[in-house]
């Protein structure tokens, strides 16, 4: 009932139910700005950062779920306006961890490479994540193992490079350290482990 500075839209509810909520959304430039506040998906890139779609492509999962009640507003130099948002959540939501985000977006023109004018769209807005009451199923799945060596004129030593996808199959965000341990052939030369921190892999 207060406002508050929270940097995520974060809910545990059941199936079926409906959120309501409200953000509020600032101009601290100079000149009155033009804003269209939606909501959209959350899916990882392939190096496992977190990214949300294009502002043009349609969410069909949480992001789908929120409706606000101004989608298009102006919002004048140094003021603030209050946006109720209302989230339902299907009856048959899949249980577990559905990431997205409410987005604030305003496009100005820009100048590419040879003076070609680009359109940039500012985007800025606070994350949601509503975890669906029912069984949780954390689980990550390592795929498509494989190895390559690249000797050098030195026949003990070289480079070698480990490929791999870690693949989140459960229902829940997950983060956490994995680790590549590496040897040469036959036990020979010194193993090396490598820790390798990740963060935020959402659901599939």
């Amino acid at each position: 009932s207060q406002p508050g500075n929270r940097q995520s839209l974060a809910y545990d509810v059941a199936p079926g139910s409906t959120i309501e909520d409200s953000v509020t959304l600032y101009n601290f430039g100079n000149i009155g700005l033009p804003f269209r506040v939606y909501a959209t998906d959350a899916f990882n890139k392939p190096d496992g950062q977190v990214d949300l779609l294009a502002g043009d492509l349609e969410p069909t999962d949480v992001g789908s779920w929120v409706s606000v009640a101004e989608e298009r507003i102006a919002v004048q130099p140094g003021m603030q306006v209050t946006i109720p948002i209302t989230i339902t959540v299907p009856a048959d939501a899949r249980p577990g961890d559905h990431v997205g985000a409410l987005l604030a977006s305003s496009p100005i023109k820009g100048v590419g490479e040879g003076g070609v004018s680009v359109d940039i769209d500012r985007r800025t807005g606070p994350d949601i994540v509503v975890r669906v009451q029912g069984p949780l199923d954390p689980d990550i799945s390592v795929e498509g193992l494989s190895a390559s060596y690249s000797p050098s004129l030195n026949p003990l030593s070289g480079s070698a490079e480990v490929t791999y996808r870690l693949h989140n199959i459960g229902n829940v965000r997950m983060s956490g350290t994995h680790y590549v341990t590496m040897g040469g052939p036959f036990g020979l030369g010194e193993a090396r482990t490598e820790p390798i921190e990740f963060s935020s892999l959402v659901p599939g």
